[in-house]
Protein backbone atom coordinates (compact mmCIF):
# COMPACT_ATOMS: atom_id res chain seq x y z
CA UNK A 1 0.00 0.00 0.00
CA UNK A 2 1.61 3.17 -1.25
CA UNK A 3 0.62 6.74 0.21
CA UNK A 4 1.51 9.61 -1.52
CA UNK A 5 0.94 13.16 -1.64
CA UNK A 6 3.94 14.61 -3.82
CA UNK A 7 5.84 15.64 -0.90
CA UNK A 8 6.52 12.05 0.95
CA UNK A 9 5.25 8.68 -0.11
CA UNK A 10 5.17 5.93 2.21
CA UNK A 11 5.06 2.33 1.34
CA UNK A 12 3.19 0.07 4.06
CA UNK A 13 3.26 -3.53 3.92
CA UNK A 14 0.23 -5.48 3.32
CA UNK A 15 -1.37 -6.84 5.61
CA UNK A 16 0.91 -6.35 8.57
CA UNK A 17 0.91 -2.60 8.72
CA UNK A 18 4.41 -1.74 8.71
CA UNK A 19 6.07 0.90 7.57
CA UNK A 20 8.63 -0.28 5.03
CA UNK A 21 9.62 2.57 2.95
CA UNK A 22 9.63 6.44 3.45
CA UNK A 23 10.84 8.78 0.63
CA UNK A 24 11.21 12.27 0.62
CA UNK A 25 13.25 14.93 -1.53
CA UNK A 26 14.66 11.47 -3.31
CA UNK A 27 15.59 10.01 -0.21
CA UNK A 28 14.49 6.25 1.14
CA UNK A 29 15.28 6.92 5.29
CA UNK A 30 14.33 3.53 6.38
CA UNK A 31 17.16 0.95 7.41
CA UNK A 32 16.26 -1.68 4.47
CA UNK A 33 18.47 -4.16 6.01
CA UNK A 34 16.04 -5.28 9.06
CA UNK A 35 14.45 -8.56 8.90
CA UNK A 36 10.99 -8.60 8.45
CA UNK A 37 9.66 -10.82 11.67
CA UNK A 38 9.60 -9.53 15.12
CA UNK A 39 8.11 -6.20 13.95
CA UNK A 40 5.75 -5.75 16.77
CA UNK A 41 1.96 -6.54 16.45
CA UNK A 42 0.88 -7.50 12.90
CA UNK A 43 -2.00 -6.83 10.89
CA UNK A 44 -3.97 -9.86 9.10
CA UNK A 45 -6.47 -7.53 7.22
CA UNK A 46 -6.66 -3.94 5.50
CA UNK A 47 -9.40 -1.30 4.67
CA UNK A 48 -9.42 2.10 3.50
CA UNK A 49 -11.04 3.78 6.17
CA UNK A 50 -11.55 7.31 4.52
CA UNK A 51 -10.26 8.98 1.50
CA UNK A 52 -11.29 12.21 0.33
CA UNK A 53 -9.19 14.61 -2.78
CA UNK A 54 -7.18 16.28 0.53
CA UNK A 55 -6.93 13.27 2.83
CA UNK A 56 -6.67 9.38 2.93
CA UNK A 57 -6.63 7.32 6.26
CA UNK A 58 -6.00 3.39 5.66
CA UNK A 59 -6.09 0.88 8.66
CA UNK A 60 -4.18 -2.21 9.33
CA UNK A 61 -6.33 -4.88 11.69
CA UNK A 62 -5.76 -7.88 13.99
CA UNK A 63 -8.57 -9.16 16.40
CA UNK A 64 -8.07 -12.06 18.79
CA UNK A 65 -9.96 -15.08 19.89
CA UNK A 66 -9.43 -17.80 21.89
CA UNK A 67 -8.10 -20.24 19.20
CA UNK A 68 -5.34 -18.27 19.27
CA UNK A 69 -4.21 -18.35 22.74
CA UNK A 70 -0.86 -18.83 23.61
CA UNK A 71 0.45 -17.60 20.15
CA UNK A 72 -0.03 -13.45 20.10
CA UNK A 73 -1.40 -11.08 22.82
CA UNK A 74 -4.92 -11.30 23.48
CA UNK A 75 -5.72 -7.79 22.04
CA UNK A 76 -7.47 -6.82 19.25
CA UNK A 77 -5.37 -4.07 17.15
CA UNK A 78 -5.86 -1.55 14.37
CA UNK A 79 -3.17 0.43 12.88
CA UNK A 80 -4.27 3.42 10.92
CA UNK A 81 -2.20 5.97 8.85
CA UNK A 82 -3.34 9.53 8.00
CA UNK A 83 -1.70 10.98 4.69
CA UNK A 84 -2.63 14.68 3.92
CA UNK A 85 -2.24 16.89 0.73
CA UNK A 86 0.74 19.49 0.98
CA UNK A 87 2.00 17.84 4.52
CA UNK A 88 5.32 16.80 4.52
CA UNK A 89 4.87 13.88 6.65
CA UNK A 90 1.97 11.35 7.96
CA UNK A 91 0.39 10.38 10.81
CA UNK A 92 0.12 6.97 12.90
CA UNK A 93 -1.93 6.17 15.63
CA UNK A 94 -3.26 2.77 16.93
CA UNK A 95 -6.47 1.24 18.46
CA UNK A 96 -5.56 -1.43 21.25
CA UNK A 97 -8.72 -3.42 22.55
CA UNK A 98 -9.27 -5.91 24.99
CA UNK A 99 -12.84 -7.81 25.61
CA UNK A 100 -14.41 -8.78 29.17
CA UNK A 101 -13.14 -12.33 29.71
CA UNK A 102 -9.98 -12.55 27.72
CA UNK A 103 -7.01 -14.37 29.81
CA UNK A 104 -4.84 -11.99 32.12
CA UNK A 105 -1.65 -10.51 30.56
CA UNK A 106 0.71 -7.92 31.46
CA UNK A 107 2.08 -5.28 28.37
CA UNK A 108 5.40 -3.51 29.60
CA UNK A 109 5.89 -1.99 26.99
CA UNK A 110 4.10 -0.25 23.65
CA UNK A 111 5.65 2.52 21.83
CA UNK A 112 6.01 2.87 17.45
CA UNK A 113 9.76 2.71 16.39
CA UNK A 114 11.42 3.89 13.07
CA UNK A 115 14.59 2.23 11.96
CA UNK A 116 16.42 4.71 9.82
CA UNK A 117 19.26 4.14 7.13
CA UNK A 118 22.07 3.64 9.33
CA UNK A 119 24.67 5.28 6.36
CA UNK A 120 22.50 8.38 5.90
CA UNK A 121 21.29 9.88 9.59
CA UNK A 122 24.46 10.07 12.10
CA UNK A 123 23.19 13.10 14.27
CA UNK A 124 20.68 13.04 16.93
CA UNK A 125 18.30 15.55 18.34
CA UNK A 126 16.02 15.64 21.57
CA UNK A 127 16.05 18.90 22.79
CA UNK A 128 17.70 22.47 22.19
CA UNK A 129 21.11 21.53 24.35
CA UNK A 130 20.62 17.62 23.70
CA UNK A 131 21.59 16.99 20.33
CA UNK A 132 25.10 15.83 18.97
CA UNK A 133 26.44 13.75 16.48
CA UNK A 134 25.80 9.74 17.31
CA UNK A 135 28.29 6.77 17.04
CA UNK A 136 27.23 3.71 14.46
CA UNK A 137 26.15 0.46 15.95
CA UNK A 138 28.93 -0.91 14.57
CA UNK A 139 31.11 1.38 17.31
CA UNK A 140 29.04 0.09 19.88
CA UNK A 141 29.54 -3.51 18.72
CA UNK A 142 33.66 -2.90 18.54
CA UNK A 143 33.13 -1.09 22.21
CA UNK A 144 34.03 -2.53 25.48
CA UNK A 145 31.03 -3.58 27.88
CA UNK A 146 30.32 -2.05 30.92
CA UNK A 147 27.48 -2.46 34.10
CA UNK A 148 24.87 -2.98 32.05
CA UNK A 149 24.54 -4.08 28.59
CA UNK A 150 22.94 -0.82 27.78
CA UNK A 151 26.13 1.13 28.44
CA UNK A 152 29.19 0.74 26.43
CA UNK A 153 32.37 2.52 26.48
CA UNK A 154 33.67 3.51 22.60
CA UNK A 155 36.89 1.90 21.69
CA UNK A 156 37.32 1.67 18.23
CA UNK A 157 34.97 4.56 15.99
CA UNK A 158 34.62 4.79 12.69
CA UNK A 159 34.72 8.97 14.21
CA UNK A 160 37.40 8.71 15.66
CA UNK A 161 36.07 12.17 18.07
CA UNK A 162 33.36 9.71 19.48
CA UNK A 163 36.52 7.49 21.08
CA UNK A 164 36.69 7.40 24.53
CA UNK A 165 33.26 7.95 24.99
CA UNK A 166 30.51 6.14 26.96
CA UNK A 167 27.04 5.66 25.07
CA UNK A 168 24.25 4.74 27.01
CA UNK A 169 20.38 5.13 25.51
CA UNK A 170 19.37 6.09 28.84
CA UNK A 171 21.22 8.92 28.77
CA UNK A 172 18.77 10.25 26.28
CA UNK A 173 15.90 10.16 28.10
CA UNK A 174 13.23 12.80 28.75
CA UNK A 175 10.11 13.80 30.83
CA UNK A 176 6.90 13.54 28.62
CA UNK A 177 6.45 17.11 29.33
CA UNK A 178 9.85 17.47 27.66
CA UNK A 179 9.88 15.20 24.63
CA UNK A 180 7.50 17.05 22.42
CA UNK A 181 9.72 16.18 19.10
CA UNK A 182 12.76 14.00 18.80
CA UNK A 183 14.49 12.61 15.95
CA UNK A 184 17.54 12.59 13.64
CA UNK A 185 19.59 14.21 10.72
CA UNK A 186 21.27 13.13 7.52
CA UNK A 187 23.71 15.48 7.46
CA UNK A 188 25.26 14.13 4.20
CA UNK A 189 21.57 15.05 2.98
CA UNK A 190 20.73 17.97 4.94
CA UNK A 191 16.87 15.75 5.52
CA UNK A 192 15.48 15.43 9.20
CA UNK A 193 12.94 12.69 9.91
CA UNK A 194 11.34 13.70 13.28
CA UNK A 195 8.49 12.37 15.75
CA UNK A 196 6.19 14.93 16.94
CA UNK A 197 4.17 14.10 20.15
CA UNK A 198 0.88 17.09 19.40
CA UNK A 199 -0.03 15.67 23.18
CA UNK A 200 1.17 13.57 25.98
CA UNK A 201 -2.33 12.20 27.08
CA UNK A 202 -1.98 9.16 25.86
CA UNK A 203 1.29 8.40 26.70
CA UNK A 204 1.16 6.82 30.41
CA UNK A 205 2.14 7.79 34.03
CA UNK A 206 1.99 11.62 34.00
CA UNK A 207 4.29 14.58 32.84
CA UNK A 208 7.07 13.94 34.70
CA UNK A 209 7.26 10.21 33.57
CA UNK A 210 10.70 9.66 32.14
CA UNK A 211 10.97 8.11 28.73
CA UNK A 212 13.75 6.68 26.20
CA UNK A 213 13.73 8.83 23.38
CA UNK A 214 16.19 8.17 20.25
CA UNK A 215 19.48 5.87 20.61
CA UNK A 216 22.36 4.58 18.98
CA UNK A 217 20.31 2.56 15.84
CA UNK A 218 19.84 4.88 14.28
CA UNK A 219 16.70 4.33 16.22
CA UNK A 220 13.81 6.54 16.55
CA UNK A 221 11.62 5.67 19.39
CA UNK A 222 8.21 6.70 20.36
CA UNK A 223 6.94 5.37 23.60
CA UNK A 224 3.24 5.29 24.58
CA UNK A 225 3.68 3.29 27.99
CA UNK A 226 6.11 1.30 29.84
CA UNK A 227 7.59 0.41 33.65
CA UNK A 228 11.04 2.51 32.34
CA UNK A 229 12.43 4.12 35.90
CA UNK A 230 10.05 2.35 37.85
CA UNK A 231 9.83 -1.14 37.27
CA UNK A 232 6.12 -3.17 38.74
CA UNK A 233 5.20 -0.10 40.34
CA UNK A 234 3.39 0.92 37.40
CA UNK A 235 0.56 -1.00 36.76
CA UNK A 236 0.96 -2.60 33.46
CA UNK A 237 -1.32 -6.00 34.15
CA UNK A 238 -4.41 -6.81 32.47
CA UNK A 239 -7.17 -8.59 34.29
CA UNK A 240 -9.48 -11.05 32.34
CA UNK A 241 -12.40 -9.25 34.41
CA UNK A 242 -11.34 -5.96 32.91
CA UNK A 243 -12.36 -4.46 29.38
CA UNK A 244 -10.33 -1.76 28.19
CA UNK A 245 -9.72 -0.05 24.90
CA UNK A 246 -6.97 3.16 24.56
CA UNK A 247 -6.11 5.29 21.49
CA UNK A 248 -2.28 5.69 21.43
CA UNK A 249 -1.80 9.29 19.39
CA UNK A 250 -1.98 10.31 16.44
CA UNK A 251 1.81 11.16 16.25
CA UNK A 252 3.11 12.88 13.42
CA UNK A 253 6.32 12.13 11.30
CA UNK A 254 7.45 15.21 10.00
CA UNK A 255 10.36 15.23 7.13
CA UNK A 256 12.26 18.49 6.79
CA UNK A 257 15.40 19.55 4.51
CA UNK A 258 17.52 22.80 4.62
CA UNK A 259 20.29 23.94 2.20
CA UNK A 260 23.96 22.33 1.68
CA UNK A 261 25.83 23.51 5.04
CA UNK A 262 23.49 24.98 6.94
CA UNK A 263 23.66 23.43 11.06
CA UNK A 264 21.41 20.44 11.95
CA UNK A 265 20.06 22.89 14.26
CA UNK A 266 18.19 24.62 11.52
CA UNK A 267 16.48 21.57 10.94
CA UNK A 268 15.45 20.86 14.91
CA UNK A 269 14.51 24.09 14.86
CA UNK A 270 11.91 23.83 12.19
CA UNK A 271 10.57 21.06 13.78
CA UNK A 272 9.73 22.61 16.42
CA UNK A 273 8.29 25.16 15.03
CA UNK A 274 5.97 22.27 13.41
CA UNK A 275 5.88 20.89 16.86
CA UNK A 276 4.07 24.17 17.84
CA UNK A 277 1.73 24.14 15.23
CA UNK A 278 0.70 20.59 15.47
CA UNK A 279 -0.09 20.89 19.23
CA UNK A 280 -2.37 23.90 18.33
CA UNK A 281 -4.21 21.81 16.13
CA UNK A 282 -4.93 19.09 19.39
CA UNK A 283 -7.37 17.56 19.08
CA UNK A 284 -7.16 16.99 15.62
CA UNK A 285 -10.78 17.04 13.72
CA UNK A 286 -9.53 14.94 10.69
CA UNK A 287 -9.41 11.67 12.66
CA UNK A 288 -11.94 9.01 11.74
CA UNK A 289 -12.09 6.48 14.08
CA UNK A 290 -15.37 6.66 16.49
CA UNK A 291 -12.87 6.35 19.59
CA UNK A 292 -10.97 9.29 19.55
CA UNK A 293 -13.16 11.96 20.45
CA UNK A 294 -12.78 15.50 18.29
CA UNK A 295 -12.90 18.68 20.20
CA UNK A 296 -16.37 19.07 19.62
CA UNK A 297 -16.85 15.95 21.57
CA UNK A 298 -14.62 17.23 24.57
CA UNK A 299 -15.20 19.35 27.64
CA UNK A 300 -12.68 21.38 29.65
CA UNK A 301 -11.91 22.28 32.92
CA UNK A 302 -10.54 25.86 34.11
CA UNK A 303 -9.95 27.10 37.81
CA UNK A 304 -7.54 28.86 39.99
CA UNK A 305 -5.43 27.10 42.09
CA UNK A 306 -4.48 28.76 45.37
CA UNK A 307 -2.03 27.47 48.55
CA UNK A 308 -3.33 28.04 52.07
CA UNK A 309 -0.63 27.36 54.21
CA UNK A 310 -0.13 29.64 57.48
CA UNK A 311 2.71 28.01 58.54
CA UNK A 312 4.73 29.01 55.29
CA UNK A 313 3.22 32.37 54.05
CA UNK A 314 1.18 34.58 55.75
CA UNK A 315 -1.39 34.61 52.57
CA UNK A 316 -2.93 32.85 50.80
CA UNK A 317 -0.80 32.13 47.45
CA UNK A 318 -1.51 31.65 44.01
CA UNK A 319 -0.16 28.06 42.44
CA UNK A 320 2.20 28.86 39.30
CA UNK A 321 3.58 26.75 37.61
CA UNK A 322 1.67 24.05 39.35
CA UNK A 323 0.76 21.04 37.32
CA UNK A 324 -2.81 20.07 37.09
CA UNK A 325 -4.14 17.02 36.10
CA UNK A 326 -6.92 14.68 35.61
CA UNK A 327 -6.71 11.33 36.04
CA UNK A 328 -8.58 8.01 37.27
CA UNK A 329 -9.68 8.19 40.58
CA UNK A 330 -7.50 6.71 43.22
CA UNK A 331 -4.99 7.15 46.46
CA UNK A 332 -3.17 10.58 46.36
CA UNK A 333 -0.08 9.49 43.56
CA UNK A 334 -1.87 6.98 41.80
CA UNK A 335 -1.66 9.14 38.29
CA UNK A 336 2.01 8.38 38.20
CA UNK A 337 1.58 4.08 38.73
CA UNK A 338 -1.14 4.18 36.27
CA UNK A 339 0.00 2.53 33.04
CA UNK A 340 -3.08 2.12 31.27
CA UNK A 341 -5.26 5.05 31.39
CA UNK A 342 -5.48 8.89 29.40
CA UNK A 343 -4.40 11.51 31.50
CA UNK A 344 -5.07 15.02 30.69
CA UNK A 345 -2.14 17.80 31.93
CA UNK A 346 -1.46 21.44 31.81
CA UNK A 347 0.33 24.02 33.83
CA UNK A 348 -0.95 27.30 35.68
CA UNK A 349 -0.02 30.68 34.61
CA UNK A 350 1.11 32.80 37.22
CA UNK A 351 -1.85 33.77 38.94
CA UNK A 352 -2.68 30.00 39.23
CA UNK A 353 -5.05 30.36 36.66
CA UNK A 354 -5.99 26.57 35.19
CA UNK A 355 -7.68 26.01 31.40
CA UNK A 356 -14.33 26.96 35.82
CA UNK A 357 -13.51 24.82 38.47
CA UNK A 358 -13.59 28.23 40.61
CA UNK A 359 -11.17 28.06 43.07
CA UNK A 360 -9.14 25.42 44.27
CA UNK A 361 -7.41 25.36 47.27
CA UNK A 362 -4.58 22.96 48.40
CA UNK A 363 -4.05 22.74 52.34
CA UNK A 364 -0.61 20.67 52.39
CA UNK A 365 -0.93 18.06 54.92
CA UNK A 366 0.90 19.10 58.03
CA UNK A 367 1.53 18.56 61.81
CA UNK A 368 2.90 21.79 62.40
CA UNK A 369 5.72 24.32 61.06
CA UNK A 370 8.54 22.86 59.21
CA UNK A 371 11.30 22.51 61.83
CA UNK A 372 13.75 22.11 59.00
CA UNK A 373 13.97 20.47 55.26
CA UNK A 374 17.03 19.52 53.12
CA UNK A 375 16.51 20.87 49.22
CA UNK A 376 13.80 22.14 47.13
CA UNK A 377 10.91 19.82 47.26
CA UNK A 378 9.77 19.77 43.13
CA UNK A 379 10.56 16.13 42.62
CA UNK A 380 13.75 17.00 40.66
CA UNK A 381 16.49 16.97 43.19
CA UNK A 382 18.38 18.57 40.73
CA UNK A 383 19.27 21.09 43.49
CA UNK A 384 21.64 18.85 45.23
CA UNK A 385 25.01 17.62 44.89
CA UNK A 386 25.76 15.68 41.57
CA UNK A 387 29.34 15.34 40.50
CA UNK A 388 31.43 15.08 37.83
CA UNK A 389 32.30 11.20 36.35
CA UNK A 390 34.92 9.33 36.24
CA UNK A 391 37.39 10.94 33.35
CA UNK A 392 37.57 7.81 31.57
CA UNK A 393 33.03 7.39 31.42
CA UNK A 394 31.88 10.69 29.92
CA UNK A 395 29.63 11.67 27.61
CA UNK A 396 30.97 14.99 26.24
CA UNK A 397 27.51 16.23 25.26
CA UNK A 398 26.61 16.59 29.07
CA UNK A 399 30.16 18.48 29.54
CA UNK A 400 28.69 21.83 29.59
CA UNK A 401 24.90 21.14 30.78
CA UNK A 402 25.20 20.85 34.84
CA UNK A 403 21.67 20.25 34.65
CA UNK A 404 22.24 16.90 33.16
CA UNK A 405 25.23 15.78 35.03
CA UNK A 406 23.07 13.25 36.35
CA UNK A 407 22.63 11.52 33.28
CA UNK A 408 26.64 10.44 33.05
CA UNK A 409 27.50 7.00 33.83
CA UNK A 410 28.58 5.31 36.65
CA UNK A 411 28.21 8.66 39.02
CA UNK A 412 26.64 5.67 41.70
CA UNK A 413 30.67 4.27 42.42
CA UNK A 414 31.57 8.18 42.58
CA UNK A 415 29.45 7.84 46.04
CA UNK A 416 32.07 5.54 48.09
CA UNK A 417 35.01 7.71 46.83
CA UNK A 418 33.43 10.98 48.15
CA UNK A 419 32.76 9.18 51.37
CA UNK A 420 34.68 6.76 51.74
CA UNK A 421 34.54 6.16 55.27
CA UNK A 422 30.92 7.09 56.42
CA UNK A 423 27.87 7.99 54.74
CA UNK A 424 26.33 12.16 54.11
CA UNK A 425 26.76 13.36 57.31
CA UNK A 426 24.34 16.38 57.12
CA UNK A 427 24.09 19.78 59.73
CA UNK A 428 21.13 21.85 59.28
CA UNK A 429 22.03 25.20 58.90
CA UNK A 430 25.77 24.46 58.78
CA UNK A 431 26.22 22.15 55.56
CA UNK A 432 24.82 23.51 52.11
CA UNK A 433 22.51 20.77 50.15
CA UNK A 434 24.12 21.64 46.89
CA UNK A 435 27.85 21.20 47.70
CA UNK A 436 26.94 18.29 50.96
CA UNK A 437 23.90 16.51 49.93
CA UNK A 438 24.25 13.51 47.46
CA UNK A 439 21.84 13.36 45.03
CA UNK A 440 21.06 9.95 44.88
CA UNK A 441 20.42 7.30 47.41
CA UNK A 442 22.82 4.62 46.96
CA UNK A 443 24.91 1.64 47.95
CA UNK A 444 28.30 1.57 49.19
Amino acid sequence: VILDNGLVKVSLSNPRGDVSEVWYRGVQSLERRNHDKNRGMEGTGFRIVHQAPDLIEVAFSRSWNISRRGSIAPLNVEKRYIMQRGTSGFYAYAVVERLKGWPDTVMDQLRIVFKLDKDRFDYMAISEERQRVMPTQEDRDRGKRLAYPEAVLLTNTSNKALEGEVDDKYQYSLEHQDDRVHGWVSTRDRIGFWLVFPSYEFRTGGPTKQELTSHVGPTLLGMFGSTHYAGSDIDTTYRSSEAWKMVYGPVFIYLNSASTGSSPRVLYQDAQLKMKLEESKWPYGFVHSDDFPSWQQRGSVSGRLVIKDPFRYMKTMYGSGAHMGLAPPGAPGSWQRDGKNYQFWNKTNNHGSHTELGFLVFEPPRNGPTVWEIGVPDRSAAEFFVPEPEPTYINKLYKNLPKDWYRQYGLWERYSKLFPVTDVNFTIGVHDYSKDWYFAQVTR
